[in-house]
């Protein structure tokens, strides 16, 4: 026997700096090194932990990171103090550095979780707006000169962090900036590589992949030869690199919510524009410290909100804390919008967004999703029959009827707006004079029309759902089949097995769509016999014209257990 192999075998499974030593592939003076890097990056305090032999543990930068963070926090005004103050109750919050999303199956990074049972509608922070990375702060530290007001909020944020990124710690942001997660660690699909790409053909997640990569490549090759070329002092390009801009639009994306402060002044959109401009709202995109680490839910209705800091939370702030701000505007909020046990995460929610959006813009997808659906296009074609009365039906609508109109089919539902569409698409003149209108401008679209043309609508339905699913590289039950088998799924990378997972959530709701439509054949004879008795409208609305112009979207749902006319 071979001792020496038989010691390698035996050494070959311990991991770390020490065994590496006695292996020698690591020198003792590696470890000092590292340690004296940690030293420089958290100001010359390492924790016990990171000392001695062991060297820097990830999970241990993470908590001095953490530390870091709240201290800076505390020092700009924001209450996160243990004990009760004055009309202040104790901090709810406990930042933890990795936490488990249980919807998402995977790993959600940092989150914030309950210190103690929180009931409904308690404020889990007040967080100055000026602490946040906004356009407005890009105005006054590049000037009004360089960032203007046409240019995107994403855009002016995206600068900004890469300034402040490149000062490390001489940048007021700091301490925030350190918290950041990497590209890797969030990897929205717009990073990903081709082979993992390949993996989401035929979904919309990979449409608006391409989509955004087109437009990143697009606006940093616009900054290179405007801004970037007329003010080198300022952005110079070995610092502002594509890379470290996809780096910035990654954490903007991911990041940034949508903010309307009740001052003026603390908006970023041009105060002259007139009233009832679409702009006049003044809503801005801003990263808010701390408030960015709560994560998502989609059973959630909590987000964040801009309004005036308590006088509590006033008080607190003229008593020993940091004066780089003057604390005279808006705070960002976030209120529970239920009750919450001791230990268990909070959540806000991004939006009423399906998985495939999520995937793109958050890097993760969701097993229970109820707002998760996959859009379906129509387009008005010439072969079509009253083609030429068609167009100018959706042109005095304000539809473009050279685009196609995109329709989401829902986990339990779909909306009016597509049937009401197609039944503009399908309808002849023979049919338009059955149902007694003049013209299309005298249809009421939103009402059931002839057996044929409802039974031709659900047929056309289905076919386009078949094409999306025939579009897929596998098939649904190539991917049950790999989902279940944990000790292949589990060595996959997260990329891999979250485009897995919302892909076979596509094909679910696909075939269920297509099973509930095949079912609403048996109530479209119904449905005609109630429109030829006028059942189909409700008393209310008998004597009210409806059926003037084509309204959409009208937000309706129809429902597969009904027999609700459409």
């Amino acid at each position: 026997v071979d001792v020496k192999i038989l010691y390698d075998d035996f050494m070959g499974q311990f991991k770390g700096p020490l065994p590496e030593l006695i292996r020698g592939e690591r020198k003792l003076g590696d470890l000092f090194k590292r340690r004296e890097e940690a030293e420089k990056e958290f100001g010359g305090i390492v924790p016990s932990k990171l000392k001695g032999i062991r060297g820097v543990v990830p999970d241990d930068i993470k908590s001095v990171q953490n530390s870091r963070l709240k201290s800076w926090l505390k020092q700009n005004g924001v209450y996160l103090e243990d004990a009760s103050d004055w009309g202040l109750a104790p901090h709810s919050c406990v930042l933890v550095s990795e936490i488990q999303d249980d919807n998402a199956g995977e790993s959600a990074g940092r989150g914030l979780v309950a210190a103690r049972q929180v009931i409904k509608g308690t404020e889990l922070f007040s967080i100055p707006l000026q602490l946040c990375i906004t356009k407005t702060r890009a105005m006054e530290i590049f000037g009004k000169d360089v960032i203007d007001f046409e240019m995107s909020d994403h855009v002016a944020v995206a600068l900004l962090l890469i300034h402040e990124k490149a000062k490390g710690q001489d940048s007021f942001w700091y301490p925030y900036l350190s918290v950041l997660p990497p590209i890797d660690e969030i990897n929205p699909t717009f990073v990903w590589p081709e082979e993992d790409l390949q993996l989401l053909e035929a979904s919309e997640a990979l449409v608006a992949t391409r989509a955004i990569q087109r437009k990143l490549e697009r606006s940093y090759l616009e900054l290179t030869q405007t801004l970037f070329k007329d003010r080198p002092d300022l952005f110079p390009l070995d610092v502002f690199t594509f890379e470290a801009y996809l780096w910035a639009m990654v954490q903007v994306t991911s990041r940034c919510v949508s903010l309307l402060p009740t001052r003026s002044e603390d908006r970023s959109r041009d105060p002259n524009l007139p009233p009832g401009n679409e702009e006049y709202e003044g809503r801005i995109i801003g990263m808010v410290p701390y408030a960015d680490l709560l994560n998502h839910s989609p059973f959630s209705v909590a987000f964040m909100k801009c309004s005036p800091p308590s006088a509590f939370i006033k008080r607190f702030r003229g008593e020993g804390v940091g004066s780089f701000f003057t604390y005279t505007g808006d705070d960002v909020k976030v209120v529970t919008d239920r009750a919450y046990r001791a230990t268990e995460q909070f959540y806000i929610s991004y939006g009423a967004k399906p998985n495939h959006e999520l995937l793109v813009q958050y890097g993760f997808s969701l097993e229970r999703n109820p707002h998760n659906a996959v859009p379906l296009r129509f387009q008005m074609l010439p072969d079509l029959p009253m083609y030429k009365e068609k167009i100018e039906f959706l042109k005095a609508n304000d539809l473009d009827p050279d685009l196609p109109q995109a329709f989401p089919l829902g986990e339990d539902r779909y909306s009016s707006e597509m049937i009401e569409y197609l039944r503009l698409l399908l309808i002849d003149e023979e049919t338009l004079k059955e149902l007694g209108a003049r013209d299309l401008f005298t249809l009421d679209f939103t009402r059931v029309t002839t057996e044929r043309l409802e039974n031709e609508i659900v047929d056309v339905i289905v076919e386009a759902a078949e094409e999306v699913l025939k579009g897929y590289p596998t098939s649904i039950e190539e991917d049950e089949e790999l989902v279940n088998n944990k000790s292949i799924f589990s060595v996959l990378s997260k990329r891999q097995r979250m485009a897995i997972r919302m892909r076979l959530l596509e094909k679910r709701l696909l075939k269920r769509n297509i099973a509930a439509l095949n079912a609403r054949r048996k109530l479209i004879k119904s449905q005609v016999q109630q429109r030829e008795k006028g059942l189909d409208i409700p008393p209310d609305m008998v004597n009210i014209s409806r059926h003037r112009y084509y309204q959409g979207p009208l937000g309706n749902v129809l429902p597969f257990d009904t027999g609700a006319p459409a």
